[in-house]
């Protein structure tokens, strides 16, 4: 391709939808848990250790992929939330273009390259919307250049060593971050074994490398986070994951995970390719991944939703260059409404919130107010209640725990075993000491009520006045204001 049609196919279209992903992120509230995870991995690599000083349900590979934020904002004195702009849009340029470099080693047709490789862009800047760097889609990022590789194996086309090398660092590192993050990797692999009927048609440079990474770090989480393994795990088991899972019927008719699978299925009756076929393997590991989890959260199907759009856009441009039809392009850019509707509606959507909301009300009071600022949260949402508020006025977060993640589990399975209930307290003992000894100026409590969650109206303070240990350290704090569901208490002077 010459370079006048690079730049009219490849590099203007990255220029405009950056710049469109851009300025959708200095016109939303962020989505809490980036900045939050990045706050952890500062205590993570001040010798915090989980249990102890961090309460995360994450094991340690996101703190490592974050931490680079820290050393950002140190270096060139940037604000955490710039650095963390900076550090996510570097990594989407990064991705983009070595993706991108591999397509076009992968797909002749220049039409075709073009109408995936926007895809592409759409796909790891536009969809993510107010996720952007969310732990899925640095896993995208992370792992886009593995499966465009595992294709130039398939065609027995030649690979720089040592750039197999950088795509299998990457991908160890985006695969590791969750344990069911590996789904899409054994589709692909098992694929390998079958298409080359050898049991170790697996093994290749870039494979090597991730599972060495992925041995070494679990060997790391054991030797050097052990608590993680044996606090953690256990109080996760009991209290977070019945506290997040919905109604099947809620997560098998998710309008977007329907548009997901819709496009798997619809795969069989198109003309069969190397890249078609990773493609639909990585749609099918990261549709597993979703239904492993049982939620109907937007950001688990990040990933799901961009291998759909990637493997839509090819088959359909394949079908407009061999049939050369205008009906066949208008019929894939009807198809693509669904996902360009939705992540036109939560851009609009976030933009209005920030100028709106209840949660940016609560930041122009506390950055408003003079003097030290330090908060505590106690929510029924994730992070997002307390970190964008921590970061945009400057405050400490006096807490070890983000949101009470294990509340919902505690309320849903009283009447409680004598062991549940000493991990109900030991959970509840750390916001005790959290609050006599870090002092929040601060406590904001969410009083949004989920009964389809709870089956019963339950509140954060219903829970925790119950302990005597909470009740005198609530002594310290008086009522202050309430603004929408968020009701603010204020430590007595």
């Amino acid at each position: 391709m010459s370079v006048k049609n690079e730049i009219l196919f490849f590099f203007l279209p990255w220029v405009l939808l950056s710049f469109l992903a851009i300025e959708v992120q200095n016109h939303i509230l962020s989505s809490g848990d980036v900045p939050y995870l990045v706050y952890v991995a500062k205590i993570f690599f001040a010798g915090g250790a989980y249990g102890k000083d961090i309460f995360e349900t994450n094991p340690p590979m996101i703190l490592y992929l974050y931490m680079p934020i820290w050393i950002i904002s140190k270096i060139t004195s940037l604000e955490v939330t710039t650095s963390i702009n900076l550090y996510i849009f570097s990594l989407t340029t990064l991705s983009i273009w070595v993706s991108y470099y591999l397509l076009k080693q992968i797909i002749k047709e220049r039409f075709v390259l073009f109408f995936v490789s926007i895809a592409l862009m759409f796909s790891v800047l536009i969809i993510p919307t107010y996720q952007m760097g969310q732990r899925e889609h640095l896993f995208l990022m992370l792992t886009l250049p593995y499966f465009l590789l595992a294709v130039l194996r398939l065609e027995n086309k030649p690979v720089n060593p040592w750039f197999a090398v950088t795509v299998g660092l990457a991908a160890g590192l985006g695969f590791g971050i969750k344990p069911y993050f590996l789904f899409p990797l054994v589709f692909v692999e098992l694929y390998f074994m079958i298409h080359t009927r050898r049991w170790f048609g697996w093994v290749r440079i870039e494979t090597l490398i991730i599972a060495a990474i992925l041995i070494i770090y679990l060997l790391s989480v054991f030797i050097f986070q052990p608590s993680y393994i044996h606090v953690m795990l256990p109080l996760i088991h009991d209290f977070y994951f019945i506290g997040i899972k919905e109604p099947w019927v809620d997560v098998l008719f998710n309008d977007v995970a329907i548009f997901c699978w819709v496009v798997f299925f619809s795969y069989f009756f198109w003309t069969k390719s190397f890249l078609g076929n990773i493609l639909m393997l990585a749609l099918g590991g990261n549709l597993l991944a979703w239904f492993v989890t049982q939620t109907t959260w937007f950001y688990h199907l990040i990933p799901s939703l961009a291998f759909a759009c990637l493997l839509l856009a090819f088959c359909f441009a394949q079908l407009v260059t061999i049939k050369r039809s205008l009906f066949y392009l208008l019929a894939g850019l009807f198809i693509f409404y669904l996902p360009l509707s939705y992540t036109t509606y939560m851009m609009v959507g976030r933009i209005a919130e920030k100028k709106e909301s209840s949660l940016t009300q609560v930041i122009q009071y506390i950055g408003s107010t003079p003097g030290p600022r330090s908060v505590l949260c106690l929510s029924y949402h994730t992070t997002r209640d307390c970190f964008s508020l921590v970061f945009d006025t400057h405050s400490v977060y006096a807490s070890r725990s983000p949101f009470c993640w294990w509340c919902r589990g505690v309320v849903m399975l009283e009447p409680m075993s004598p062991l549940l209930q000493e991990h109900a307290q030991y959970l509840m003992d750390t916001i005790v000491d959290d609050l006599n000894q870090q002092k929040a100026r601060w406590v904001i409590v969410d009083t949004a009520i989920y009964s389809s969650v709870f089956k019963k109206e339950t509140s954060f303070l219903d829970v925790f006045l119950k302990n005597k240990n909470f009740r005198d350290a609530w002594k310290h704090y008086h009522y202050s204001i309430t603004i929408g569901s968020y009701v603010i208490y204020e430590r007595n002077a």
